[in-house]
């Protein structure tokens, strides 16, 4: 089986290898991506798929990240406990 850190990385690499593609992919100037700050604060901009995938993957990566570090934490914790 895999180890939990291997699991991390390879869902971390597909993370970014979708958001690399959306933006690339991404050819409406109005895009979530292509936007600017401006058209994001007021909305003008299409949704595509391409912005979907990218939040997604983008919470993934913080998620991993984030109970990666709680799992850590709680292993030094038990370690210097014993």
């Amino acid at each position: 089986m895999a180890e939990p850190t291997t699991t991390n990385t390879l869902a971390n690499t597909s993370a970014a290898i979708v958001i690399a593609n959306g933006v690339s992919e991404s050819g409406f100037a109005k895009s979530l991506l292509s936007a600017s700050f401006e058209q994001i604060i007021n909305g003008h901009f299409y949704w595509q798929l391409s912005d979907i995938l990218t939040l997604v993957c983008t919470t993934i990566v913080i998620l991993n990240f984030v109970s990666a570090r709680i799992e850590k934490r709680k292993q030094d914790r038990h370690g210097q406990a014993a």
